[in-house]
């Protein structure tokens, strides 16, 4: 039989153990909202302009069902004019989606968005934004008139993302010359499809990088040469120019050289 004393001390340990249990049980429901780290797709579409601006179209497949606040891999800098919205097309989510704003986070610039109790998996949230300077055309090119437009993307958040795209559109002014390198990298052994393909659409040259699974931490990339069209015009025409300003200059030199009524022996003279 126990004690009143011991009675005593056994419910005051009882009564501190729910106290500390009660913000434990408080904190695991305030988190319940929050979805599963997983997003079924992510899709990055870069329409760049002649200038260097750039629309980027970002498309989130959602592999859980909400409420949760998304926080999404982006990466550029100098984003402005958010606008969210459901896709026009295919599942959608139902109700309110919150605006899109980017948000620093640990040093990482990530895409904040939130979405309702009404969001089911495979809903699509589209984020559309313009960038100012996506590509710096002046410093991207080379001594040879090419521009380098390689890109990387890192999954620096904690989702697992089940699939990830990017589409990079040139303006009508540049074409693709050649693909540098990829990540996941073209195994012809392994498959005789690149994880890239080249379109031309619009009159305007395309690429789009496809890569599976990217558990957090991981990344793609993709490298792109691109040059304005026209350009080979021109270095040809100061070729041509300069060769025949060379056979002219040649064939003085020649003239002066010889002297006059010389004759030039043949084969047969020199025999």
């Amino acid at each position: 039989m126990v004690s009143s004393p011991h009675r005593l001390a056994l419910g005051i340990a009882c009564l501190a153990t729910l106290a500390v249990a009660l913000p434990a049980v408080a904190t695991a429901a305030d988190a319940a909202p929050s979805r599963a780290d997983t997003l079924a797709a992510l899709h990055h579409r870069l329409d760049l302009a002649a200038d260097g601006a750039a629309e980027l179209l970002v498309t989130a497949v959602l592999g859980a069902p909400g409420p949760a606040v998304l926080r999404l891999p982006f990466g550029y800098d100098g984003a402005s004019g958010f606008s969210t919205a459901v896709a026009p097309v295919g599942p959608t989510i139902a109700d309110d989606v919150s605006p899109a704003l980017p948000r620093e986070l640990n040093g990482r610039l990530l895409l904040e968005v939130a979405v309702d109790s009404t969001a089911a998996t495979g809903d699509t949230v589209r984020v559309s934004c313009r960038l100012a300077k996506a590509a710096d055309w002046d410093r991207l090119r080379s001594a040879f008139g090419a521009h380098d437009l390689s890109r990387r993307f890192v999954n620096d958040t904690e989702l697992t993302i089940g699939s990830y795209r990017l589409v990079l559109v040139l303006p009508p002014e540049f074409r693709i010359r050649q693909v540098t390198g990829s990540e996941p990298a073209f195994k012809p052994r392994v498959s005789p499809t690149p994880p890239y393909a080249l379109t031309r659409v619009a009159d305007r040259d395309q690429v789009t990088l496809a890569a599976g699974t990217l558990r957090p931490g991981a990344q793609a990339s993709l490298g792109l040469i691109a040059e304005r069209t026209g350009r080979g015009k021109v270095p040809l025409v100061a070729g041509l120019s300069l060769a025949a300003l060379y056979l002219i200059f040649f064939r003085k030199q020649v003239g002066r050289t010889r002297p006059e009524g010389a004759v030039v022996p043949n084969r047969e003279d020199q025999a």
